[in-house]
């Protein structure tokens, strides 16, 4: 028996195409030839399925299948081949080892191959339904070859994007309803995390009416690409906490060390003076960016000078320490926390035009994760309301703000993610969280990684072999295999996924 590589249905429009749902009267005809037939110690979720002799070269892994359990049919996904001889079991001694020995060739008589079903549904005339039926043993299984086995689901149900991994067009469905429920993207550098963000799930949150907004950390996997849908972070109003934040940073902390950067006399003075001369015709907020570092460091001595009295020596080594600190700052400095937008205009803006990007490039990390306490405040209170955002939040680099031992800074930002996604699912936000780990020191922090009901899980890194087996060997996914996985594939597992097994999905550049 010959079998051909998969067949991929033609579609006129891959983006609005109308899938037609299978009938028992399509099924009656097999979906392609047959492969094998179901062996003992079937279930109702999975089976193994023994090869037609000759066939152990044309089968692989992660191809859809149907097994027709008499009058029913049954849609699946093949996984985790094994090849079994007992001949030459290792271990023991027998005439196929003897044979191996001396170099010659031992019998085939003994050998077979192997296959697991892992169950998507029954095929119903009205679509897919959950199979709790034992699989009974010598059910037949057919390769599915002639038909696209995504038609068995109710389009008007989902959204539809991406591709099958080898099958462009095999469009995958997305159960619309758990958008709000967030989503986490994992993979190693260079898997391809940005490229899945930028071409399946920005086109998939707009196709579900939500705005996206992208907080793109370092300006590199989304600015550069989408310019006019970009807004630098320097464009943004910052609030006093993150100005402060951002010039004490710039200035070296005014050389001070350990706990004394976040307490002492300078901080204090300089916050003083930018909450006293926030608004008003005096305000610092109408300087310019070549006024803005004479007028703070004057500001900031008189203030000093008013303060200490009569302890001129200390006086003295403060001043100089303003002066040294305020010369680290660059103009260029200076006009990054003279921005007029406001955190609600980021939101309106994303809502209307579809896609905003927000590049933090120009920013350190502990401003970066300032500014996110103000925007995600703001939206926090927008939620607390009632209000619903119809927004998705995507949230590059994730760790940066939610690590798996939060510190500083970053515990409020981990307590602020938490309760966005929590909000989130009754008021139509979503949140999608990327990182390079799953878990522990290059993953997410574990309370946030719990809220995030669907994932995209590319090539991982060693350190993350425990925790991916945890999610995928209960669907008979061997681990290894991610470590091996080629850039731009995905398993697609959680609550958009309408299938109950992940799937092996990729996308089209475009």
């Amino acid at each position: 028996m010959r079998i051909t590589t998969q067949y991929c249905p033609e579609q006129k429009d891959d983006s609005k195409a109308i899938l037609k749902v299978l009938s028992m009267k399509e099924v009656e005809k097999a979906p392609g030839p047959l492969i094998g037939f179901v062996a003992s110690g079937s279930g109702a979720t999975t089976c193994t399925i023994l090869l037609v002799e000759g066939l152990e070269d044309k089968v692989r892994e992660e191809t859809f299948s149907m097994v027709r359990d008499g009058d029913r049919w049954l849609l699946g996904v093949i996984r985790s081949g094994t090849g079994i001889d007992d001949n030459l079991q290792s271990g023991r001694y027998s005439p196929g080892i003897a044979y191996a020995k001396r170099g010659h060739a031992p019998s085939s008589a003994r050998r077979s191959f192997h296959y697991t079903f892992s169950v998507i549904g029954q095929v119903k005339d009205d679509g897919l339904e959950e199979n709790r039926q034992v699989i009974h043993p010598g059910s037949s299984a057919y390769l599915v070859q002639d038909r696209n086995p995504f038609s068995a689901f109710k389009h008007n149900d989902y959204l539809w994007a991406g591709n099958y991994w080898e099958c462009e067009d095999w469009q995958i469905p997305f159960h619309k309803d758990f958008i709000p429920y967030h989503i986490g993207v994992y993979g190693t550098t260079g898997c391809g995390k940005s490229f899945l963000t930028r071409f399946l799930l920005i086109p998939l949150l707009e196709q579900a009416g939500c705005g996206v907004l992208v907080l793109d950390w370092e300006g590199r996997d989304y600015a550069r690409y989408m310019p006019k849908n970009t807004v630098l972070v320097s464009q943004v109003k910052m609030d006093i906490d993150t100005v402060v934040t951002y010039i004490c940073s710039r200035a070296n902390h005014f050389g001070y060390y350990g706990s004394q950067r976040e307490n002492n006399r300078i901080r204090q003075a300089l916050e003083y003076l930018l909450r006293t001369y926030e608004s008003g015709e005096e305000s610092w907020r109408m300087k310019s960016e070549f006024e803005l570092g004479d007028w703070l460091e004057s500001e900031v001595k008189q203030h000093l000078e008013m303060s200490e009295g009569k302890r001129a020596d200390y006086l003295q080594m403060y001043k100089a320490r303003v002066a040294a600190g305020l010369q680290r700052i660059e103009n260029k400095h200076w006009a990054t926390i003279l921005g007029k937008m406001e955190p609600k205009d980021l939101v309106e803006r994303a809502k209307s035009d579809g896609l905003l990007i927000l590049d933090m490039a120009a920013v350190g990390s502990d401003e970066k994760l300032a500014f996110f306490k103000s925007l995600g405040g703001h939206i926090r209170e927008r939620l607390e309301e009632g209000e619903d955002l119809d927004l998705a939040l995507i949230i590059d680099e994730g760790p940066q703000y939610a690590p798996w031992q939060p510190r500083g800074i970053q515990i409020d930002t981990t307590d602020l993610i938490q309760d966005l996604c929590a909000l989130g699912r009754k008021h139509r936000l979503s949140i999608t969280m990327i990182a390079q780990g799953m878990a522990g020191d290059i993953g997410i922090n574990a309370a946030i990684r719990r809220n995030l009901n669907t994932h995209f899980i590319g090539q991982i890194h060693p350190l993350d072999m425990e925790e991916a087996s945890n999610w995928l060997n209960p669907y008979h996914i061997p681990v290894e295999r991610l470590l091996r996985m080629k850039p731009g594939q995905f398993y697609f597992i959680g609550k958009m996924n309408p299938s109950p097994t992940p799937l092996l999905i990729s996308f089209k550049v475009k």
